[in-house]
């Protein structure tokens, strides 16, 4: 891989942050990372890169991304990456943000309409970044719905996977209580396994306390940004975050404690969906 991250033009060091993060190595399984740090801090921007980088280096894996009513998705356009949005529900409505103009979907994305999982497992292809929307009316439906999709991906065989999945409190929320609670119980449970299924899992949140314990510990690698809080018992000094400049980040995992930088991304057309949260 060392190789193949040249032709990138990465500098030496971003190279060094790549190899950790998108090593792919049978034996050693998936990678989990999950990135915090505050508004502006390019916790996007690093899942982007990184989703870039396995998209060029591994053109045969599945490259999953969240969908969100903002659609940074759109970046991936500027980076020459195709994107299919795959949505369970409604046709997602897109509006621009700044003169609510609507925006046709169908000339950014190729769009694939989904009746249910199965049908979602089947659109995801290699050769393009997969961009999800899961309709749900509430907390526990969203919740169980990617827990539904996680649980098929484990379940089957398949080759290497990568999921993005910005603004994790989502999906595990550290207040939930009953149905919820439950729900995010399974997602610790399932999260586990991607290691050894071949699904790396990328995620990103503005607090890790935001995120329920059980899920945030099944993390392998902790990228702090900006502005991020660092859990107590650390061994790495808050202080030493707060000094941290845009474009830098401190990555804590296997006794590793280094700083790196990552480059940004061109800014894609600005979408906003006004039907999916």
């Amino acid at each position: 891989m060392p190789l193949k991250l040249r032709v990138l033009g990465l500098r030496p060091r971003q190279r060094k942050l790549f190899e950790k993060l998108i090593q792919r190595d049978h034996h050693f399984g998936g990678v989990s990372l999950i990135a915090t740090g505050q508004m502006g801090s390019g916790k996007t921007t690093l899942l982007q890169k990184l989703a870039w980088g396995i998209w060029n280096i591994y053109p045969e894996e599945v490259i999953i991304w969240r969908g969100m009513f903002s659609c940074q998705w759109t970046n991936f356009l500027e980076l020459k990456m195709p994107v299919r949005l795959i949505y369970i529900g409604p046709e997602p409505i897109a509006v621009n943000p700044y003169t609510g103009d609507p925006v046709f979907l169908a000339e950014l994305a190729e769009l694939k309409p989904c009746s249910d999982i199965n049908e979602v497992l089947g659109a995801l292809g290699p050769d393009r970044v997969n961009v999800v929307y899961l309709w749900a009316p509430d907390p526990v439906s969203f919740t169980k719905s990617w827990l539904d999709l996680f649980e098929a991906l484990v379940s089957r065989p398949h080759g290497w996977v990568s999921i993005f999945f910005d603004e994790l409190e989502d999906l595990a929320p550290s207040s939930s209580v009953g149905e919820l609670w439950a729900q995010v119980e399974r997602a610790a449970r399932i999260i586990k396994e991607f290691r050894k299924r071949l699904i790396s899992f990328y995620a990103a949140s503005q607090v890790y306390s935001d995120v329920d314990y059980r899920v945030f510990r099944k993390f392998q690698w902790q990228a702090y940004l900006r502005g991020a809080r660092v859990p107590r018992g650390s061994r790495l000094w808050q202080k030493a975050v707060d000094a941290l400049k845009t474009g830098w980040l401190w990555l804590v995992g296997g006794g590793e404690y280094t700083t790196y930088p990552f480059a940004p991304v061109p800014l894609g057309p600005p979408v906003l969906i006004t039907n999916y949260k």
